[in-house]
């Protein structure tokens, strides 16, 4: 498994012996020229994941990658976090999406940007806590079976206080959206954002909807 913080901006992505063995030529040609250095341009070109994909569509994503060995230690904790708190429905549609990028590499040409951004994506604070308490073992990461409901990571997880970011009110998302650390996919980390609101870090326009 890649571990990015071991690597420099002039290292490729991907392992290169990993990615020759897939048959998508085409593919293989993009990930050869993808260097850590041009990860910001990849970031820009599919941005905000949370708005552009559905999470089904995340987990997919990053289950495919899993399955063909490109998963880098970043992506590999994503995807244990998203299906820590993904509705059952999310998962299976995750698994399905797997399932059609798999065999159309067109699909996989089209979702390329979001490959990268979904295996190197900053950690946010709350990933970074996860990580602490959570690793993916060696059955999980081969064959992609769900973690158990009755595990403690996913019970933390689960009890933390995390909205879904569509039941934000639209003016309070708006703001929201501008802070990507109180994100992780499709959900916000409330005790994040009374973190930032004590110590005073938030715009004027965000204290200004909350007491109007």
């Amino acid at each position: 498994m890649r571990d990015l913080a071991a690597l420099s901006e002039s290292d490729l992505l991907w392992d290169p012996d990993i990615i020759q063995k897939l048959p998508n030529e085409a593919l293989v040609k993009k990930m050869g020229q993808t260097y850590l250095s041009r990860i910001s341009y990849y970031r820009r070109k599919a941005g905000l994941v949370s708005e552009k994909l559905g999470l089904g569509q995340q987990i997919g994503l990053l289950l495919w990658m899993n399955r063909v060995d490109l998963l880098s230690s970043k992506g590999e904790e994503r995807l244990l976090f998203l299906q820590s708190k993904a509705p059952w429905g999310a998962l299976d549609a995750g698994l399905r999406f797997a399932q059609r990028l798999q065999g159309n590499m067109k699909l996989q040409l089209d979702f390329y940007p979001y490959m990268v951004v979904l295996n190197c994506h900053p950690s946010t604070k709350r990933l970074r806590a996860f990580r602490q308490t959570s690793r993916i073992g060696v059955g999980y990461r081969d064959k992609g079976t769900l973690p158990s409901l009755s595990t403690g990571p996913r019970q933390r997880a689960t009890e933390d206080a995390w909205v879904p970011l569509e039941d934000v009110p639209e003016k309070m998302r708006s703001l929201i959206e501008s802070m990507p650390e109180l994100i992780e996919g499709e959900w916000v980390d409330l005790s994040a954002l009374a973190e930032l609101l004590q110590s005073g870090s938030v715009s004027e326009g965000f204290h200004s909807l909350l007491n109007p």
